[in-house]
């Protein structure tokens, strides 16, 4: 597997072309029309002729992974950006025979720290949660390091957090039960 780009949002490169965008959308989401302080510029498959040039979510393959054609970007409001992102995921699990693995009993949103991992693009760090633990108290891991034994198994470490106290960094207990969401 080759070696993905790391994703930088501050590059003077891509805030130019993020302006663009909202420009030509209007500054409103093209999925709802709502105009937003907050919008997102989304990465989908441009027009046929720039295809070859991005993967399956409408990165770039090749140098920044974000500058890409623009007909591979639109403007989305957080809200719209979301549920596009969450249909992506479940659509990622239910075509990749590398996800197929997820407990029946467990619920659509349950996986196992490996796949949201995959699902996340395999970029390090990411938080996530358990299903289990109260809402009441924030608390969850902070995935600093994965290694894949016989997917979608391996072992994970990371800093628990609760109540904002951060813990040294720890081997992640169940990381493979499929009991765990993304912690935005």
């Amino acid at each position: 597997m080759t070696k993905k780009s790391a994703r930088n949002y501050q590059t003077e490169a891509w805030i130019a072309l993020r302006e663009r965008i909202l420009a030509r959308d209007g500054n409103v989401c093209r999925n709802c029309g709502v105009g937003a302080e907050s919008l997102d510029v989304h990465h989908w498959r441009p027009e046929a002729a720039f295809q070859h040039l991005v993967d399956e979510l409408g990165y770039g393959l090749e140098g920044d992974p974000l500058l890409v054609h623009e007909t591979g970007l639109v403007t989305l409001c957080a809200d719209c950006h979301e549920a596009l992102t969450s249909i992506r995921a479940r659509n990622a699990i239910l075509k990749n025979p590398k996800f197929q693995a997820v407990d029946q009993r467990s619920g659509e949103d349950r996986l196992n720290v490996f796949q949201i991992w995959a699902l996340n693009g395999e970029e390090l760090p990411f938080k996530v949660r358990k299903t289990t633990w109260s809402h009441k108290a924030e608390q969850y891991y902070r995935v600093t390091r994965i290694e894949i034994g016989r997917w979608p198994y391996g072992s994970a470490w990371g800093h628990y957090f609760r109540n904002g106290e951060e813990k040294p960094e720890e081997k992640i207990s169940a990381a493979g039960v499929y009991d765990w969401i993304l912690e935005k």
